[in-house]
């Protein structure tokens, strides 16, 4: 299998291509010139690619021939400065539109992307809770368009909150590990809402068992999948679960921060999952894969 991913040297992508690469499958990585390749570099059958004009995705699509487009490239978060917008518009619109023109126009493959559960704050179908999460609803817009004009096979996939191993990200559970190590306060919100948590190996599997399905099944994929294992967790059980676990008291100061703008509460499960997957991994096993 040919596969063509953006976002490889993110922290999903970078397990992803080791996956993937471990098959004997080729990838080509779309990348910026700025990325960290060192990681990756040593992979066998791994090209890089670094376009610069419009023309040049045509060609690389064209090209390499992929099987599936698997787009994890993304900008933004749960907050953003005025400056960061023409990035996060790039980054989440711009950029993925270019890679589904180019690949109608080279009649190849199936498309994969990557949005996000907060896509759905109050657990509604389209109530973004940050502007990140509102570029991601507009390019599930625009691949809709491309669904219905063109007939692609195309699915987005909203996953939760991913954790796993040697994760850099600043996410609540390696903030947690940080705290666990260093003894020091970590200044929390009243610890009410509630999170799903995915580990990465499990998130991967949902990845490729979506791309099989493509492949392979004669069943119609919905537009969107959520990707979780529908055993969300309050952030103060979480707390609880990982001093019993771990041995290790936490030193949180709950309440010393505010609830921030259009918090969720209650996860989003409106989406179904994807027929015949199920995560492996439970919180309680996942954090065991963890170093405190």
């Amino acid at each position: 299998m040919r596969y063509l991913i953006t976002g490889a040297t993110g922290y999903v992508g970078k397990s992803l291509c080791h996956q993937i690469a471990s098959e004997e499958n080729n990838i080509m990585c779309i990348i910026r010139n700025s990325s960290n390749i060192e990681e990756l570099s040593c992979l066998p059958q791994l090209e890089f690619s670094t376009p610069t004009t419009y023309m040049e995705y045509e060609n690389i699509i064209s090209k390499f021939k992929p099987d599936t487009i698997i787009h994890l490239a993304s900008a933004g978060g749960a907050h953003h400065n005025i400056e960061d917008i023409p990035n996060i518009i790039q980054c989440n619109i711009t950029f993925p539109s270019i890679l589904v023109e180019a690949m109608v126009k080279t009649h190849l493959c199936n498309f994969i992307n990557i949005g996000t559960f907060w896509q759905n704050y109050r657990n509604r179908h389209f109530t973004p809770a940050t502007f990140y999460a509102a570029t991601k609803q507009s390019f599930c817009d625009i691949l809709k368009y491309y669904k219905d004009m063109y007939n692609i096979n195309a699915v987005t996939l909203k996953p939760h909150n991913i954790y796993g191993p040697n994760d850099y990200r600043p996410k609540i559970i390696n903030l947690l590990q940080k705290s666990a190590r260093t003894g020091e306060c970590l200044s929390m919100s009243s610890g009410e809402q509630y999170l799903d948590f995915i580990h990465v190996d499990d998130f991967i599997s949902a990845i490729l068992y979506a791309e099989k399905l493509m492949c392979t099944s004669n069943q119609k994929l919905n537009s969107s999948y959520v990707v979780s294992t529908k055993s969300p967790i309050q952030l103060k059980k979480l707390v609880e679960l990982i001093q019993h676990e771990t041995g290790k008291k936490l030193n949180i100061g709950w309440g010393e921060v505010p609830q921030r703008d259009a918090e969720i509460m209650k996860p989003w499960n409106g989406d179904k999952w994807l027929p015949g997957w199920s995560p492996k991994i439970s919180l309680k096993e996942g954090l065991k894969t963890l170093t405190w």
